[in-house]
């Protein structure tokens, strides 16, 4: 690794993935350490790199408290690059192996800012699509901060989808299962792909087209796709981290509708998979039934509800809450 990216002096590795590896490093121009994300591909793609620049702005534009912003973002040696701001603290995965349960008390007040942050950037229209523990960190002084919006729907007004999960997991520059896929999952099912790298598209606008032909109610891929003008002019759901123009092999096999681990969760054959432009929800099967059941329930609540109604009891509560805090205005 250079001592330096761009402007940034390399300090220390923080910690890597499959494809990207985090830095602490200082920032010469700002006198500020910051922490650098670099994503390593195995050849350069201008438009991928186009693309993820381009979701970096939109990120940066976000302010809350409880989201780690985006300083700067760049290109070396054909590698993009993110620059946020660094977070001298353990993410949540760490704390929990650490201090062990978390007190309900703590827990809920941390994801009760963690879901503040994420209502702001839904009313942006970004959603973060790779919600997990080692996305959150916790600073010095208390806070969840999150970080690392990844798989979404590659164009707005994208249809929700639902269905039972069948999940392909494909190698690295392959993408033989998920065609093999489209033959085999039933109709109605959602296909969730674990692919094997960020480097070739895991699926063409045909495979799209007969997919969809076939029944199958969308795409969720931890991963890239091409031709999705093609997809979108069909209205065929997928969501996706981005698009690429290189085609995969057709090599490698591997297991079908087996367990796969997509954006950080394991999903297993037969789970239920929601997904619209407010985020992917998986239901483990076993629990479906119970889950439909408080949906539904919620569902007539909610449609019994007036307006009006709604805002009283709202309004009641909100004053309750700042009278409690000491809020006198």
């Amino acid at each position: 690794m250079d001592k330096c990216v761009g402007r940034f002096e390399i300090r220390r590795e923080l910690g890597r993935g499959a494809q990207s590896v985090v830095y602490l490093a200082w920032d010469p121009q700002l006198e500020r350490e910051v922490a650098i994300k670099t994503l390593h591909f195995a050849r350069t793609d201008a438009r991928r790199n186009d693309a993820l620049v381009a979701e970096a702005r939109s990120v940066s534009r976000l302010r809350h408290p409880n989201l780690v912003p985006i300083f700067d973002a760049g290109e070396q040696e054909g590698d993009p690059y993110l620059v946020f701001e660094f977070v001298a603290g353990p993410n949540l995965a760490e704390l929990i192996a650490r201090e062990g349960r978390i007190a309900p008390a703590r827990a809920a007040d941390l994801m009760r800012q963690v879901l503040d942050a994420l209502a702001m950037a839904h009313a942006a229209g970004i959603i973060h699509r790779d919600l997990k523990p080692s996305n959150i960190l916790v600073d010095p002084q208390g806070r969840p901060r999150v970080m690392d919006f990844g798989i979404r729907p590659l164009w707005p007004g994208m249809p929700r989808i639902a269905g039972p999960a069948y999940p392909v997991r494909c190698a690295p520059g392959d993408n033989l299962m998920l065609h093999a896929a489209i033959y085999r999952a039933p109709a109605g099912s959602v296909i969730v792909v674990q692919a094997g790298d960020l480097d070739y598209a895991a699926a063409g606008g045909n495979v799209c087209a007969v997919a969809q032909r076939r029944g199958i109610a969308g795409f969720v891929v931890d991963g890239l796709i091409r031709d999705v003008a093609e997809a979108r002019a069909k209205g065929f759901p997928v969501f996706a981290r981005g698009v690429i123009p290189i085609p995969g092999g057709k090599e490698v096999l591997l297991p079908l509708n087996a367990p796969v681990v997509c954006g950080g969760v394991t999903v297993a054959p037969g789970d239920i998979v929601v997904a619209d432009e407010e985020g992917i929800v998986v239901v483990p099967s076993a629990q479906m039934v119970a889950v439909l059941t408080r949906a539904r329930a919620k569902a007539v609540k909610d449609e019994a509800e007036t307006l009006d109604a709604w805002e009283a009891a709202h309004r009641a509560r909100i004053e309750e809450i700042l009278r409690r805090k000491g809020y006198a205005g």
